[in-house]
């Protein structure tokens, strides 16, 4: 089998991806600064992501079956922006903006569907956006 991930968050996670870079302009004040506001992107909680990898590896396939492909994302795309303003309003900051420093006016949309995997091993991701971005901000995942 083959796992396709959509944007993987959480604890531990890369210090460059596009979350943990808006986390860290949280403590300073005036506009959020990211690179293009206009993608729109899956985000999955990385507990999930472990869960629908545990139960595809723990999945008794036929033998000789195909190679197939396996979506893990939550099904649910948004904005680099809206993002951004979700994680100011967790953070009770709602009146500070978001800029785009390179924006391409190209709006580039990912978002996965994961009908085959729930129908394979009845994985679906538990984890909303606001409520991963929650627990981040509680952790004080900044650094």
């Amino acid at each position: 089998i083959v796992v396709r991930l959509a944007n993987v968050y959480g604890p531990h996670m890369s210090t460059t991806n596009v979350i943990s870079q808006i986390l860290r302009q949280i403590p300073e004040h005036g506009d959020v600064i990211v690179r293009d506001s206009l993608p729109v992107r899956d985000f999955v909680w990385v507990r999930d992501v472990v869960d629908g990898i545990s139960r595809l590896a723990l999945r008794d396939f036929p033998v000789g079956r195909k190679a197939k492909l396996y979506n893990l994302g939550s099904g649910i795309g948004t904005s680099i922006g809206d993002v951004a303003r979700l994680i100011l309003e967790l953070a009770g900051q709602s009146e500070r903006r978001v800029v785009s420093k390179d924006q391409k006016h190209i709006i580039s949309k990912i978002a996965l569907d994961y009908a085959d995997t729930t129908e394979v091993c009845g994985w679906i991701p538990k984890v909303t956006l606001r409520e991963g971005l929650e627990h981040l901000l509680k952790l004080d995942y900044r650094t």
